[in-house]
C-alpha cells in the first residue's frame, strides 16, 4: 500500500483524473483538509479548550504529525499506542491515557513514558492512581 500525503502534491493531482499513476491499493491523506476541519472544531468550540484525537481510529504518522503541528493532544489506551505515538515525536505530556481499569503495570508504564493525564470512571480506578502514579 502506497501512502500518499497530498500536501506533497499539485492541486488537484490526487483528484480522480490523477489517480491512475498511483500504485493500488493508495491510501490518500488531505492533510490541508485536517487541518481546515479541525480549524473549523475550533472556532465552534471555547477558546482554550484542548481537543484530544482518539489514535485507534488512525495512528498513522501523517494524520498524528498534521494533529500535533495543530495543537492536538491525543487520547490512548495502551503503552503500545504510547511507544507508537513517541515515535512519531509527541510527548507523553500531550496524551491523556483513557482506557477504563487499566492494569497496574499498564498505569506505570503510561508513566514511565511521560503520560501525566488518566480519565477514571471509578473509585477503585482513583485508589489505584493514588497508590501508583
Amino acid at each position: 500500500m502506497v501512502i500518499a500525503d497530498t500536501s506533497q502534491m499539485e492541486p488537484g493531482a490526487w483528484s480522480v483524473g490523477g489517480l491512475e499513476d498511483l500504485d493500488t491499493p493508495t491510501l490518500l491523506i488531505d492533510t490541508a483538509r485536517i487541518e481546515r476541519n479541525l480549524d473549523l472544531i475550533r472556532q465552534a468550540l471555547p477558546d482554550g479548550t484542548v481537543i484530544r484525537y482518539a489514535t485507534r481510529w488512525n495512528q498513522g504518522p501523517t494524520v498524528v504529525q498534521t494533529l500535533l503541528r495543530k495543537g492536538c493532544w491525543f487520547e490512548v489506551t495502551s503503552v503500545s499506542e504510547i511507544e507508537m505515538l513517541a515515535a512519531t515525536g509527541v510527548p507523553g505530556t500531550a496524551l491523556v491515557h483513557a482506557l477504563p481499569h487499566r492494569t497496574v503495570e499498564d498505569l506505570t508504564g503510561s508513566q514511565d513514558l511521560g503520560v501525566r493525564h488518566w480519565l477514571v470512571d471509578s473509585e477503585s480506578e482513583i485508589d489505584k492512581l493514588a497508590e501508583h502514579a
